[in-house]
């Protein structure tokens, strides 16, 4: 293998043309699904993504030790490209929600892969560094993706954004099939469910930091899929306005802070304090929104920003303070804590659903606000890395 250096470097390349792939389609997946099926069983989609989602990465332990990381990330980004090109020529009903699904658990797969990758080459004593920088690089390119759909969605086609997302897949397979060829993969542990739930709950910290991670992909699931139904339905926000213009500004603070926060969190800070501050932002800045009766761009962009704020310093605290418990070879308790994402789209739709079933759609913000604040608990009685 060449040196840690090195490839780190092509890590960070191949996350970087990952991210924009996912990007892409990342806020327009729930209209585009609406024009196949009713606004109400979008949710289900995301949760039967979810559901394959969770078995998938729960089984990859034996996969890895089989085969390896490496072949795994290309099978899984080969996949991947294919179901966004079927998605992007065959808009037929039953075809759109099959290969959707695909598309959604090897998008998980590719990023649980990635990680393996990040985790094994990074240096204890950089944790913070090494994930500041990679989730700096996911950031810069999730707000690059919004901005190249809106431009691309002067028609109102989604397809040609999927055939884009596809193609760009492929430079994530040149560049793992070129610099990780010769990884070394570590001795994966074969734990069960079972014996990996009782371990992640009989260990508080992890427990705590379990928790802090299932909320904060919580929040991401409901805004994902509800935040630009809200904006683009019930506010008369047009979708290139909301891909252009508001979420690249509200996801500038994933390119702003990261870094940042995870060197501090490496020298000075620990991350209870800065994740208990990103819980409180978030909070009070997201239950705000159910307040705004506006629809001028500028200020639902504002707000949103705000919002991710807090999000940031959450998830880059969560992040950095997991892997500084964990190494590579507990891919058992890594996927769980990646299935976090799949359990939240598992219940988040649903939770909403039922949700909407009784309030007016505006205060769903009020009820995730809320929610996030019982954040605040489980970032303080965290034990310090420091």
């Amino acid at each position: 293998m060449k040196n840690k250096s090195s490839a780190l470097t092509a890590v960070y390349l191949a996350t970087f043309f990952y991210a924009i792939h996912y990007a892409l389609t990342l806020y327009i997946e729930s209209s585009f699904l609406s024009k196949f099926l009713p606004t109400e069983s979008v949710g289900l989609i995301f949760t039967s993504a979810a559901i394959v989602s969770i078995v998938m990465l729960f089984n990859l332990p034996p996969l890895l030790r089989r085969f390896g990381n490496y072949k795994l990330l290309l099978t899984a980004a080969t996949v991947d490209a294919i179901s966004l090109l079927l998605l992007s020529f065959l808009p037929i009903k039953e075809i759109v929600i099959f290969f959707f699904v695909t598309h959604l658990v090897f998008l998980n797969i590719i990023y649980f892969s990635l990680t393996i990758f990040l985790e094994s080459f990074s240096k204890d004593e950089t944790t913070g560094s090494s994930h500041g920088i990679f989730l700096n690089i996911l950031s810069i390119a999730v707000l690059t993706g919004p901005l190249i759909a809106g431009s691309l969605l002067n028609d109102g086609s989604y397809q040609k954004i999927f055939a884009l997302s596809g193609i760009l897949v492929l430079p994530v397979l040149f560049i793992v099939g070129k610099h990780l060829r010769d990884f070394t993969d570590h001795n994966y542990a074969g734990i069960s469910f079972v014996q990996t739930l009782i371990s992640i709950i009989r260990e508080k910290n992890l427990k705590h930091v379990f928790i802090v991670q299932f909320l904060l992909q919580f929040f991401y699931g409901i805004m994902v899929i509800y935040t630009p139904i809200y904006l683009h339905v019930e506010l008369g926000i047009s979708m290139s306005k909301i891909l252009g213009i508001i979420m690249p500004i509200a996801l500038l603070p994933f390119v702003i802070f990261p870094y940042l926060i995870g060197s501090l969190a490496d020298k000075k800070y620990g991350e209870k304090e800065m994740m208990f501050i990103g819980f409180l932002i978030l909070g009070i800045a997201t239950a705000s929104l159910t307040f705004i009766e506006s629809n001028v761009v500028l200020v639902w962009a504002f707000a949103l920003f705000l919002t991710r704020i807090g999000a940031t310093f959450v998830e880059t605290m969560a992040e950095i303070y997991f892997f500084k418990q964990i190494d590579a070879s507990g891919t058992h308790i890594i996927s769980f804590f990646r299935n976090m994402s799949s359990f939240s789209y598992l219940i988040s739709p649903v939770v909403a659903s039922a949700f909407l079933s009784l309030f007016d759609y505006r205060f769903i913000f009020l009820g995730l606000g809320a929610l996030m604040l019982v954040g605040l608990r489980y970032s303080f009685i965290l034990k310090d890395t420091k």
